[in-house]
């Protein structure tokens, strides 16, 4: 069963298309990428992966 209203928590990765960086804490001039779906989440962080990003 999904979660609903507070229990629903966004999934976010920070990302920087010029540096090919992408963070799980803020950075500033990074672009916050949020996510609901986990699915979707890991979907795109395995894109990042395929296109040479780096994770911090």
């Amino acid at each position: 069963m999904e979660p609903t209203g507070a229990e629903r928590t966004a999934h976010v990765v920070w990302v920087s298309e010029e540096a090919r960086i992408a963070s799980f804490h803020p950075v500033e001039g990074y672009l916050p990428r949020r996510f609901w779906n986990h699915a979707f989440f890991m979907g795109y962080l395995y894109s990042l992966q395929r296109r040479s990003f780096r994770f911090q």
